[in-house]
């Protein structure tokens, strides 16, 4: 068994996943190869989250495989006949660990975050928006990364917390090369996917972070950012949430909205507008510092 660390949990994977830091013997989920019963593949219609409970769901994607999640602690993987092993962990690390995470009471947001002087900032939007890219405009002027596509949120306590996740980003080669990246030496996260991964070991921030800032990122010019009330910090909260198929079975919903509420009464939401072009993330990342040293 393999033994990795991320989102502050300990993780024993029967299957290799190179993207993640080490752990110890601290075990808090457990991933491991299986058959999934025949009650499971009798609902498979179509890509997707096709049965969730409040502690369990079940996903299948053709080509990849079924996936079970079971209380926020287990993982069944039944692969694909001939599935790729990147595309396998792609969704794995992903939509999958946004159902585990659900699962054990965490808000999960779709987008990036990074540590900006001891507290997390992070970035929210649809895909193609720049998330990672806005990220990584940060870090390459020495900020370190938190996470990307996943930002877990513990908001149990008085302040919400970012909890990392592991020290990968994924960019799109113009993204990347327009950031100074050497997309040559930067592997495809998958065959079928054209984005690169960055490995960031030494730009990145394992311990939990209080959340400082959200930016919700949006076209428009001149780049701009607006803070928005409480209303509509929960409505763009709501929308951005990672794990939706989950939510449309109904599974943690009334505790997905109560951690919605209390981030959103907690936490500052910005509309950060710029315009649609990669020359823009520079302005971007100004923009940024000069928000946080105002507050």
């Amino acid at each position: 068994m393999n033994l990795y660390f991320a989102y502050g949990l300990g993780i024993c994977s029967e299957f290799s996943l190179p993207e993640l830091s080490a752990g110890k013997e601290k075990k808090d989920i457990e991933i491991k190869q299986g058959k999934l019963d025949n009650f499971l593949r009798s609902i498979a219609r179509s890509d997707g989250c096709l049965y969730a409970t409040d502690s369990e769901v079940y996903h299948y994607y053709a080509d990849v495989g079924s996936f079970f999640v079971r209380q926020g602690q287990e993982i069944i993987v039944d692969p694909a006949p001939n599935a790729d092993e990147r595309l396998l962990r792609l969704y794995l690390l992903g939509r999958i660990f946004g159902a585990l995470l659900h699962q054990r009471g965490l808000l999960i947001l779709h987008g990036s975050a990074v540590a900006v002087d001891g507290e997390a900032v992070a970035f929210l939007g649809n895909s193609g928006s720049g998330k990672s890219t806005a990220a990584a405009s940060l870090i390459i002027k020495g900020y370190t990364m938190v996470a990307d596509d996943l930002v877990a949120i513990d908001a149990s306590g008085a302040r919400p917390i970012v909890h990392p996740a592991f020290p990968q980003l994924k960019l799109w080669p113009d993204s990347a090369e327009s950031l100074g990246y050497n997309i040559d030496t930067m592997p495809r996260i998958s065959p079928k996917k054209t984005k690169r991964a960055a490995n960031l070991d030494s730009e990145f921030l394992p311990d939990a972070l209080p959340l400082r800032r959200i930016y919700i990122l949006e076209k428009g010019e001149p780049t701009e950012i607006l803070l928005l009330g409480r209303k509509d910090s929960m409505i763009e909260l709501v929308r951005y949430s990672y794990a939706k198929r989950s939510l449309a079975a109904g599974a943690n919903r009334s505790t997905h909205f109560l951690n919605c509420a209390k981030v959103a009464s907690s936490v500052p939401v910005c509309r950060l507008i710029r315009p649609w072009d990669l020359s823009s993330f520079g302005i971007l990342a100004s923009k940024v510092e000069e928000d946080i040293e105002r507050e």
